[in-house]
């Protein structure tokens, strides 16, 4: 059970609920922890366009591992 509840459409000020309505377009629901951040609508505006921008506007981390430049003697020490 959720400590604090989740907003509804309904709760929202009439001028915020395009929020959810834009949440429910993108994403095909309103997800609970941004129902939870909709009890500060304003908030909730400001962190919508982060979230976008660190999904679309990152490039991922290459997974391939790094080289190191040290060198590592016959005991695993590290030599600079």
């Amino acid at each position: 059970m959720a400590r604090l509840p989740y907003v509804t459409p309904e709760q929202l000020p009439e001028s915020e609920r395009d929020l959810f309505d834009g949440l429910l377009e993108r994403f095909g629901r309103v997800n609970n922890i941004f129902r939870v951040i909709a009890h500060s609508p304003p908030i909730l505006r400001r962190l919508l366009p982060l979230g976008a921008a660190l999904r679309h506007a990152t490039q991922p981390r290459s997974r391939a591992p790094r080289v190191s430049h040290s060198h590592r003697g016959a005991a695993g020490a590290m030599h600079l």
